[in-house]
């Protein structure tokens, strides 16, 4: 197995909390000791390419596939990630996690073309979560012009994201707000957007306002 592994470039870690493969030459930091990777895979193709882990940090079932160069991952402090894949291409993308924030599996952050997706602290991020900066393909107008360019996706702090929402290029979602199941976000929110608001819909609108969450189910917990 290490021959083999050894061969192809793929280093395995044999940590106690499970195994981390790690292929081409992304930078790893651990910033802290009290870290859990159980079954991350980090696949590299360029130069320059960082993987930020902060303290209290736990990801189970992580894939993060980068090609291009000086890209950069951050997971904040006591995050949890589970099942959850990111996703860059090009070079100059980010992707920021703030404190405390939780996937539950299926979620999926793809940037490309030099761009951003940042989550504040706090944030629930539920099952089946789409994160897409781009299109992955060009729209132009009839002079040939490119009319889709990809754009940062930014979220503000103790954002709740419902099952199976979707975030597209531009969208900016304000802090203390909720994302109904199945919502398809696009930059057209902005304009509207304020905090403690709920959205829903497709294509996504505001439909409730002085509304904020939190992660007990029961009443004076």
């Amino acid at each position: 197995m290490k021959t083999i592994a050894k061969r192809i470039g793929i280093k395995v870690y044999n940590l106690k909390n499970g195994p981390f493969w790690k292929q081409g030459g992304a930078i790893v930091e651990r910033q802290g000791h009290n870290i859990v990777l159980d079954c991350v895979k980090i696949r590299s193709h360029g130069k320059n390419n960082r993987v930020i882990i902060e303290d209290g940090v736990r990801l189970h079932h992580v894939k993060i596939q980068i090609s291009g160069n000086d890209n950069t991952i951050i997971i904040g402090r006591n995050c949890s990630i589970q099942d959850t894949i990111f996703a860059m291409e090009e070079d100059h993308n980010s992707v920021i996690l703030g404190a405390g924030t939780t996937t539950t599996g299926g979620v999926v952050f793809s940037a490309i073309e030099g761009s951003k997706i940042i989550v504040g602290s706090d944030g629930m991020i539920s099952r089946d979560v789409w994160f897409f900066t781009g299109d992955g393909h060009g729209i132009v107008d009839e002079n040939g012009k490119r009319t889709n360019y990809s754009q940062d996706i930014i979220i503000g702090d103790h954002v709740w994201i419902g099952y199976r929402a979707i975030l597209t290029k531009g969208c900016k979602i304000c802090n203390n707000s909720i994302i109904a199941v199945g919502a398809v976000c696009n930059r057209s929110l902005n304009a509207v957007l304020s905090e403690e608001c709920v959205i829903g819909g497709n294509p996504a609108k505001v439909v409730a306002s002085e509304k904020n969450w939190t992660r007990n189910r029961k009443d004076g917990e």
